[in-house]
């Protein structure tokens, strides 16, 4: 059967635009548009990290050789970390205590909301993927690509990402759970204060441990890293009660370094489990060119396996 190339690249350019706009506040009954809400706080945060209005963020490209590329670009701050998973209401009056209040690290509903908002993010994220997955696999039947009818590589794909989306979904609705009844000591947090000689990275993001039994629920970390003044940023690691132990053992290195190989521990580990990242101008700057190209091959490595490897160019502080 011959392939029309051209429409394939149609179709994906097509469901690589398509964008999931709902609120996705507790109870799932908002009806009002979904704005592009910050998971990472504008005025304070971006402010530190921004150079005339703008930061540097990872973006991902497809070459019409059809070859994939990662890279560093410039992002306007208003635009930088955001997703339409909140109406304009909802995402003021649930963030409020992160977005007027300094950073309190014995706060629970302050951390509690930090790592809420990183789920809801990858919860928006995971749907919004499931959704192109799915329709990609549709427009694959429509072409004879795929009959539709017996388990094929990209019907079981999509499978895959409807059933991470829907365990995303669940472990979000817990959370939901604990927001309304202002249970915030569902989560545990681990917090690291970073001396720093300049601000350099924030993030904001939800990743799920691998190593865990074929049966057992997916352990998931939250993980948010901004600076908090010209010369300290936080870091602070989010886990449910009974994830905590699975949680702490994985990040046990990290939480337990000190100095600059903690800071280069958990510049590996954002690289490695994050995507929702954005750095400094003034950072990127000093960054030989080595460095950069260093950074942006091992992210782009991570994203198809786990990699483990030692290079001081990948320090992102």
């Amino acid at each position: 059967m011959e392939v029309d190339n051209g429409r394939i690249r149609g179709l994906f350019f097509k469901n690589a635009q398509w964008r999931l706009n709902r609120c996705l506040a507790p109870g799932l009954d908002c009806t009002e548009r979904a704005i592009h809400a910050h998971s990472v706080q504008n005025a304070h945060v971006m402010g530190l990290l921004a150079r005339n209005g703008h930061v540097k963020a990872i973006k991902y490209a497809v070459k019409k050789d059809d070859s994939f590329s990662v890279f560093f670009k410039d992002v306007g701050r208003n635009q930088a970390s955001t997703f339409e998973g909140f109406c304009r209401q909802h995402d003021t009056s649930l963030f409020l205590p992160i977005d007027t209040r300094p950073l309190d690290p014995k706060d629970t509903e302050q951390l509690f909301l930090f790592a809420y908002r990183s789920v809801a993010r990858e919860t928006h994220a995971v749907m919004e993927g499931a959704i192109k997955m799915q329709s990609a696999y549709q427009d694959r039947v429509s072409m004879g690509l795929d009959t539709g009818l017996t388990p094929e590589p990209a019907g079981m794909t999509a499978v895959g990402h409807i059933i991470n989306a829907h365990s995303t979904w669940e472990y979000k609705a817990r959370l939901d759970e604990a927001l309304l009844a202002r249970k915030y000591d569902e989560l545990s947090h681990d917090v690291l204060m970073l001396n720093q000689d300049q601000p350099c990275l924030a993030v904001s993001s939800c990743f799920t441990l691998e190593d865990r039994p074929r049966d057992d629920p997916a352990v998931r970390v939250e993980i948010n890293a901004f600076p908090i003044r010209e010369d300290q940023s936080a870091a602070i690691f989010s886990y449910t009660r009974d994830d905590t132990k699975r949680a702490r053992d994985f990040l046990r290195p990290v939480l337990e370094a000190q100095g600059d190989y903690q800071k280069y521990l958990l510049s590996k580990l954002i690289l490695m489990h994050c995507e929702n990242v954005v750095i400094s101008p003034a950072k990127y700057d000093r960054w030989a060119d080595d460095k950069k190209e260093a950074i942006t091959a091992f992210f782009m490595q991570t994203l198809y396996y786990n990699v483990e490897v030692e290079d001081q160019r990948l320090f992102l502080f």
